[in-house]
């Protein structure tokens, strides 16, 4: 349990330095087009970071249509996706930052960049690392031993109840065994995993209200809305149907469905 922990801190790391740069140093940028550049970046690091730890890729389906298909595969072609990704991400921010903010700005987002790196090693080494074999073998030799004996002892004392007893307590602690095992390894897409997908879109959802030129859908007394995205093909709209994407994804997830409903 203290893996799976362990990893979910290192995730919500992850995300609230995402969010300190999407909301500090890309307003900061010389251009809209360069804040817009910088929250893409941002969001192409968290979807190369889950993947990375699923050792998978990228898939199309979850770059929408403003994304740069491009950088998400140059980024699929790395040996390292996250640390290739924080790469551009600094290289970005250094070379537009405006003269007279500039260094004391990419001083801060160089260190958000630092603790990012620090929290990708820590989920890189729980994903890297197993259970000693010796531990696990131990473990469920005597497991398997102490139910197997303790169908004596029952029968004695319960009679006929006690095959349902014995099948009970079995059933609980191969299940807790299981349970362990699962979350040996947080990062996949099994119901005991961490929910990524869903950390994503949430993540996303924040770095879209970011976005240069969005306006939040406001609610009057009356209940009608307005506001909204301002133009269609914008920015925004495009990062709105991305998210869509990776909602479909989720909710296509046997394992995952229940968490999303939830």
């Amino acid at each position: 349990m203290n893996r799976w922990w362990e990893a979910r801190c290192a995730w919500q790391t992850i995300s609230d330095c995402v969010l300190c740069i999407g909301a500090q140093t890309a307003p900061a940028m010389q251009s809209e087009a360069l804040s817009e550049l910088v929250l893409m970046q941002l969001i192409g690091f968290t979807m190369s970071c889950k993947a990375w730890l699923r050792e998978t890729t990228v898939p199309k389906v979850e770059v929408g249509p403003r994304m740069d298909w491009q950088y998400i595969r140059r980024l699929n072609a790395s040996h390292n996706p996250p640390v290739t990704a924080l790469k551009a991400l600094s290289h970005t921010i250094r070379n537009n930052m405006p003269a007279h903010l500039g260094a004391a700005i990419y001083d801060e987002t160089s260190e958000q960049i630092r603790v990012i790196n620090e929290a990708v090693g820590n989920c890189a080494k729980i994903r890297s690392t197993p259970m000693v074999f010796g531990y696990v073998a131990t473990l469920r030799s005597c497991l398997i031993l102490w139910l197997v004996t303790l169908a004596v002892p029952l029968a004695g004392e319960f009679g006929r109840i006690a095959v349902p007893v014995l099948s009970g307590l079995a059933f609980l602690y191969l299940t807790v065994e299981q349970t362990a095992v699962e979350i040996e390894q947080p990062f996949g897409d099994d119901a005991n995993d961490l929910p990524m997908e869903k950390y994503i879109v949430d993540l996303q959802t924040t770095l879209l209200e970011m976005c240069p030129g969005f306006q939040g859908i406001l609610i009057d007394e009356n209940g009608d809305s307005d506001g909204g995205f301002k133009e269609e093909g914008t920015s925004e709209e495009a990062l709105v149907r991305r998210l869509a994407a990776l909602e479909a994804v989720m909710k296509s997830s046997p394992t995952h469905a229940r968490l999303y409903q939830v």
